[in-house]
């Protein structure tokens, strides 16, 4: 079921940031082997800074500016972790996502930093 965009920022109040669901730290992710990264940075990001992901290697890769034509391409049936150098576009791809149904995603804490070590 397709949630509205209104429907989905209406239910993201204080207590919905305060609980943290909307976030999965870089360990947890490592941690779990289901959850799959959604690299939402430039074709020149991920060319220019290439990181191995250690313990897990799940990974697809949809440039923020590709995301509404290949949405489809990103499973329902599994954790999902959006991943940008800034976060900026990973809260954008979030919300975009879950106006699109999805209601498995998350957006991953910590950048490049935390996710190779």
């Amino acid at each position: 079921m397709m949630d509205s965009l209104d429907e989905v920022l209406e239910s993201m109040t204080l207590g919905f940031f305060g609980t943290g669901q909307h976030k999965i730290s870089a360990e947890r992710f490592v941690e779990s082997g289901e959850v799959l990264l959604l690299d939402v940075r430039s074709a020149l990001e991920l060319e220019t800074v290439h990181f191995p992901l250690k313990h897990h290697g799940q990974s697809l890769h949809i440039p923020i500016d590709e995301l509404p034509r290949r949405y489809q391409e990103v499973p329902r049936d599994q954790p999902v972790a959006v991943f940008c150098s800034s976060g900026v576009r990973s809260v954008i791809a979030y919300t975009y996502l879950r106006a699109q149904g999805y209601e498995n995603v998350r957006i991953l804490e910590g950048g490049y930093e935390e996710l190779t070590q």
